[in-house]
């Protein structure tokens, strides 16, 4: 039994595709197995030592004791191919029948088989455990001394045996059941989630609907109006032409106003709308260590200055790419449970340090890497210094521009 759990464990180790609750199935079945064994190897251990003190008390009716071996083996073997509980239940009260039956044809040493089937019928039926060691101990009152020594000492092992087969097994089906629970909670959790998903997807949307609709309103606010008065002022001065071309050209002076506070306008907009690039670099950083944490369960820190609009987009990119492969590393490398990233703005160089607190390495070897990092630190006049003294340590200093 023991055997087939820890298969099925380094099973489920080896391949995550398996889900956990087949192998939980797997371990069920083969404690249910080993439990039909148990009894079976019980019931066969008590029949021989019955057949053996039969043989040795000198009784001779053979052919009636080969006939009662046939039959219990086989009432036995019927029992444990059923599946149903109530038959099987049936079929074990018919065998202990015939138990009874046979004892008063050949010998009351065969009473000693009663216990553990009685054990196997009664179990099921009550929560009591007394109850069964109580219809077990009946034929006490009905035997010899020297028979009640035996049987007594044959219901306790029986007891034992069946009782550690039953408790365990009632473990085992606990723990299918809490199972199927949690999968079923489990099942519902990821449907919220979906659907939290979706709700989350539909307000992006609807933000990005509703940033358009003010972008397209003050366009036709501040352009539509501009271009359309500038348009009539134009047909105007198209009509001056020739007959007075001091109105024509102050009309046109006037329109020439009118389009360059448009052009401001629109740049204006388009200013107020874009973000600034240092609002992008931090959240797009922020987003890659968020992503990192959850699927890799490793915590992140992120430490930052005040002043950064002084980086710009390139050096943003360098960074967010250097932090990038620093986690991978981290995640292959140094088993670390902490890692760290903290930009700050000096007098003269932005410093981005990644620091983890796994396991670092007193001579370090650039891997392709670290000497991509290296290449983008000097495409902007920039060095990478990496350290493995505590931890694993990787440094990305870049001018200030």
């Amino acid at each position: 039994m023991d055997r087939k759990v820890f298969v099925a464990f380094k099973t489920y180790r080896k391949n995550r595709s398996i889900s956990l609750d087949r192998c939980l199935n797997y371990i069920f079945k083969g404690v249910y197995i080993s439990m039909e064994h148990w009894i079976s190897a019980t019931k066969l251990v008590i029949l021989f030592y019955c057949v053996m003190e039969y043989a040795v008390n000198g009784n001779k009716s053979i052919p009636q004791v080969v006939l009662f071996i046939l039959i219990y083996i086989s009432a036995n073997s019927i029992i444990y191919l059923v599946r149903e509980n109530k038959l099987k239940k049936t079929l074990l009260f018919l065998l202990i029948i015939i138990i009874v039956r046979y004892l008063y044809y050949l010998d009351p040493i065969f009473t000693l088989l009663l216990p553990i089937s009685i054990f196997e019928l009664f179990f099921d039926l009550t929560d009591i455990v007394f109850i069964p060691i109580l219809i077990t101990l009946i034929p006490v009152y009905f035997l010899n001394p020297y028979m009640k020594i035996d049987y007594v000492t044959l219901s306790l092992i029986s007891f034992i045996v069946y009782f550690s087969c039953y408790k365990y097994t009632k473990r085992i089906q606990y723990i299918l059941s809490e199972n199927d629970n949690m999968r079923e909670k489990l099942h519902i959790l990821s449907i919220r989630l979906n659907k939290n998903s979706d709700y989350e997807s539909q307000i992006r949307y609807l933000s990005r609907l509703e940033e358009r609709n003010k972008l397209s309103q003050e366009i036709h606010d501040k352009i539509g109006h501009a271009l359309s008065g500038s348009i009539i002022q134009l047909e105007a001065a198209k009509l001056f032409l020739g007959k007075d071309n001091l109105k024509s050209e102050e009309i046109i002076q006037r329109v020439i106003g009118i389009l360059r506070n448009g052009t401001e306008s629109i740049r204006l907009s388009l200013k107020n709308i874009k973000p600034p690039r240092e609002q992008i670099g931090i959240n797009r950083l922020k987003i890659l260590l968020d992503e990192f944490s959850v699927n890799n369960n490793i915590k992140t820190t992120l430490v930052h200055s005040e002043n950064l609009d002084r980086i710009s987009i390139l050096q943003w990119k360098v960074i967010y790419d250097n932090v990038g492969e620093a986690l991978t590393n981290a995640l292959k490398y140094s088993k670390a449970s902490l890692i760290s990233i903290n930009i700050q703005i000096l007098p003269k160089f932005i410093k981005a340090e990644i620091k983890d607190n796994g396991v670092g390495a007193d001579n370090v070897q650039k891997s392709l890497g670290i000497t991509g990092m290296e290449e983008r630190c000097s495409s902007l006049g920039g060095k990478l210094i990496v350290d493995g003294s505590k931890g694993f340590s990787v440094i990305s200093l870049l001018p200030v521009q």
